[in-house]
């Protein structure tokens, strides 16, 4: 599995730079504003990341900066993978409240362990193999035919100052 490459010098050109000029009132950076936008080659749905892990993306671009809304907030929803080669196992996670996220996999008999790493799938807008977070809480629900977790993301989304924007035209290329 591709895992997004931080030091790839490829995977490394198509990135912007950007930082955080404003945000919303409360602990979290469920959205913000970067000092970065379409004269740049931000445009919207472009990914955001930093060495961490996967932030969110651009809804709202204008030439000098780009509103965000991250993976935390409870309108996204994201495609996920489990972090191994041998489990192939898919899934949705959404964001949910105090820097939380919940996600359900598409494999009701999906073996997955409390420490297992998600990615991104690929399925959607964002590019694959950019870390999510790692499962907390499993919960299989028999009367549902459904296996839920909850995700600790791997960033900390209570200080957030330097980002990095993918646009989203590269990783349509990218895809094809």
């Amino acid at each position: 599995q591709k895992v997004f490459d931080f030091t790839d010098s490829d995977d490394r050109k198509q990135m912007i730079e950007a930082r955080v000029a404003s945000k919303d009132p409360g602990n979290w950076y469920n959205m913000f504003i970067i000092n970065r936008g379409l004269a740049d080659g931000i445009t919207k749905n472009s990914a955001v990341i930093n060495g961490e892990g996967l932030i969110g993306l651009a809804y709202e671009v204008g030439d000098d900066w780009a509103k965000i809304i991250s993976i935390i907030d409870n309108k996204s929803s994201i495609g996920f993978k489990i972090l191994d080669e041998d489990r192939h196992y898919e899934g949705v996670i959404n964001g949910g409240i105090d820097g939380q996220l919940k996600g359900v996999l598409f494999d009701p008999q999906a073996e997955v362990n409390i420490g297992d790493i998600l990615i991104t799938s690929g399925k959607g807008i964002y590019p694959e193999g950019i870390i999510i977070g790692e499962i907390t809480v499993k919960i299989h629900n028999e009367d549902e035919l459904l296996t839920k977790v909850d995700v600790d993301p791997s960033v900390n989304f209570r200080n957030l100052d330097r980002v990095l924007a993918i646009p989203y035209s590269d990783l349509q290329e990218a895809g094809e």
